[in-house]
């Protein structure tokens, strides 16, 4: 956090209490309600600054939880800018299935405009090719450890069991000529 502004470095602090005696103070004043929402998405854009990502997250959930239930209706703007945020906090996290399923939503409802959908596309198609390239190295670690063992391997037995094992793997894994 910046030591600048007391009032940044006691935000979370403040959006954390906030929290704990919302109930009644948030039912009966929906201004209050959005307001609150935005003292937690700026928790949030603090916290990932700060690359807590998961604090980053949790605030940007909850900012999203206080905004009505037609959100994309009555409140347009703050339900793309809290949903983008989370997001990245998200994506950031390693929860590619959340970010995806975040960022789908956000295409579905924008119908303002492309440029309202362009940072969640871009975010979606980087998404994608993350976790692509995990399947990847996920599936193609398994042969590689094999076939350095089978060409470091001096014991041809022992060769011909790394062999078989390569052998055994899913076709699509090992390349053929």
């Amino acid at each position: 956090m910046t030591t600048g502004n007391i009032a940044d470095d006691i935000l979370p602090t403040i959006a954390d209490q906030i929290k704990h005696g919302i109930g009644n103070l948030a039912d009966e004043n929906p201004e209050v309600q959005i307001e609150i929402a935005e003292l937690y998405y700026f928790a949030g854009m603090q916290s990932a600054a700060s690359s807590d990502h998961a604090a980053s997250r949790s605030y940007l959930t909850y900012a999203l939880s206080l905004l009505p239930t037609d959100r994309w209706k009555s409140q347009y703007d703050l339900s793309l800018r809290f949903s983008l945020q989370l997001a990245k906090s998200c994506n950031s996290c390693g929860d590619i299935e959340k970010t995806q399923c975040i960022l789908q939503e956000i295409t579905e409802q924008c119908h303002h405009s492309i440029e309202d959908k362009l940072p969640a596309l871009a975010l979606l198609a980087a998404s994608k090719y993350h976790l692509l390239c995990r399947r990847f190295l996920r599936e193609s670690l398994p042969v590689c450890c094999m076939l350095k063992a089978y060409f470091c391997c001096p014991s041809s037995y022992f060769r011909k069991q790394i062999l078989g094992s390569i052998h055994s793997l899913p076709q699509g894994l090992i390349p053929t000529r």
